[in-house]
């Protein structure tokens, strides 16, 4: 792994690369415009004439980008397929100004946040238990529909890949779809994190029409009396199963999300295998974080739990991988416990490479490159006012808002992002810890249970101690 990452950042750091390809990124061609469009498209497809100069800078480039794809364990011929789809090609785009404007790194930083999530309305029909925004009424400094577009004009100026709207309820509001739709003609890759129950057939083509690339629904319990009242409304399980099979026949990509705690986590191989049955493609195991309503609720995993939760998760995960290798029905399973990122690893020493993210990550050095924990640095949430906060979790950690920041300034300068950013300087194991690349803690408990992003992840084995003292 070491000669790959060796490979890479030799790669990316030639004279050649660096005068014919990455000083060149930022001006445009007189003839064939932009000149990273530029090399993507004929990467893709070595027939597209251009001019002599540009045809010797995609020659160069192409040949960086088949090392890039073997060293990530992808076939040329797959990365150059996958690269003619929008969103994937705009998410490269940003990678590769990232290594123009701060070096190759690990983790990895893109020009801009890969994943913006929108919690762009507190209002809600549920009154969900766990809610992180402490959601219900409309609030008072919600952005009108114009500023709401601005927002979008900016993410899309900036770079951003995907946009994922949340809440709050997103379909609860009544400009959703008319931004929805405004988000996808922009470029940028539309999501949505719902509770499901609004989404009727009607809906669900509506969804369709839009562009949507990508649904995530909430289902926190199998019983669906206990998933009423965690959501705070009866029939919510049937609404939201209904939504779900609406969805799955529009054909778009779903993810159930599982709110996970000390009282559900041992029933994992029992919700991945509802997400089967039922025909999605996505299960995910989403933890409890300490934030909004849900800030007070005794619900967290010890760090002996959570390591558990996550030997169970891991074992779902090899059952799944087994039946893809089979070419059985599977599913792909996926977590915002960074720490899952070091179970994979510590997998490969028995099974080989397992994979992460829903399999979609097949190498070591990948693993190291996306890094674990994305708050502030592949993702950032925005709030219902614009504000910034470096993630979902950290409602109330302000760093900045979006129509008043120079976003390439704001990105590369706050102080917030620049430290949640530097694991050689966090307390506790996770500055000394063999993963700290691959994994670096959750920064929303770290900050949520001792008040600061730098400090230990109070939920991670190898900082028992912390967690002690953080009750």
């Amino acid at each position: 792994m070491a000669d790959s990452i060796n490979l890479i950042q030799k790669l990316s750091s030639t004279k050649t690369f660096k005068k014919l390809i990455l000083d060149q990124l930022d001006k445009d061609c007189k003839a064939d415009g932009d000149i990273l469009d530029m090399i993507l498209n004929r990467y893709t497809d070595p027939s597209l004439e251009v001019c002599s100069k540009c045809k010797i800078k995609s020659k160069i480039a192409s040949k960086i980008l088949d090392q890039w794809a073997v060293s990530f364990r992808i076939d040329p011929n797959e990365f150059k397929e996958m690269l003619k789809i929008p969103f994937f090609k705009r998410g490269i785009k940003s990678m590769v100004l990232g290594i123009k404007k701060y070096g190759f790194q690990k983790p990895f930083l893109p020009s801009a946040p890969l994943l913006v999530i929108w919690n762009f309305t507190s209002m809600c029909n549920l009154n969900c238990k766990h809610c992180y925004q402490n959601a219900g009424k409309k609030s008072e400094d919600e952005l009108n529909f114009n500023q709401q577009k601005k927002v979008i004009d900016k993410l899309a100026e900036w770079g951003v890949t995907f946009l994922a709207f949340s809440g709050g309820e997103p379909l609860i509001h009544p400009n959703f779809f008319k931004l929805a739709e405004y988000t996808t003609k922009k470029g940028i890759a539309l999501a949505i994190i719902t509770n499901g129950t609004l989404i009727t057939k009607e809906v669900a083509k509506k969804l369709k029409d839009v562009g949507l690339a990508y649904a995530e629904v909430s289902l926190d319990s199998l019983d669906k009396d206990e998933h009423d009242n965690f959501r705070g409304l009866k029939g919510a399980w049937e609404k939201t199963v209904e939504g779900i099979k609406n969805l799955k026949d529009i054909k778009v990509s779903i993810c159930i999300i599982t709110f996970t705690h000390k009282n559900n986590y041992k029933q994992i191989p029992k919700f991945a295998e509802f997400a089967k049955e039922i025909g999605v493609g996505f299960w995910a195991m989403c933890e409890y974080k300490p934030a909004g309503r849900g800030k007070n609720l005794d619900l967290d995993m010890s760090p002996d739990q959570r390591e558990e939760a996550l030997q169970i998760l891991s074992d779902v995960t090899l059952k799944e991988l087994k039946n893809k290798k089979e070419n059985k029905h599977y599913i792909l399973i996926d977590t915002n416990a960074p720490q899952f990122g070091r179970k994979m690893k510590e997998l490969t020493k028995e099974y080989g490479f397992v994979g992460h993210y829903g399999f979609l990550i097949n190498s070591s050095l990948l693993l190291e490159i996306v890094g674990g924990c994305a708050a502030g640095r592949a993702y950032i949430a925005l709030q219902q006012n614009g504000d910034f906060t470096p993630c979902i979790f950290m409602p109330d950690l302000v760093i900045g808002n979006i129509l008043k920041e120079d976003l390439e300034s704001f990105w590369t300068s706050n102080q917030v992002l620049k430290d949640i950013r530097l694991r050689d300087a966090f307390e506790g194991n996770c500055s000394k810890c063999e993963y700290k690349y691959i994994c670096g803690g959750c920064r929303a408990r770290a900050y949520n249970y001792l008040g600061d992003i730098t400090k230990p992840d109070t939920g991670c084995i190898h900082n028992k101690n912390y967690a002690i003292s953080a009750k």
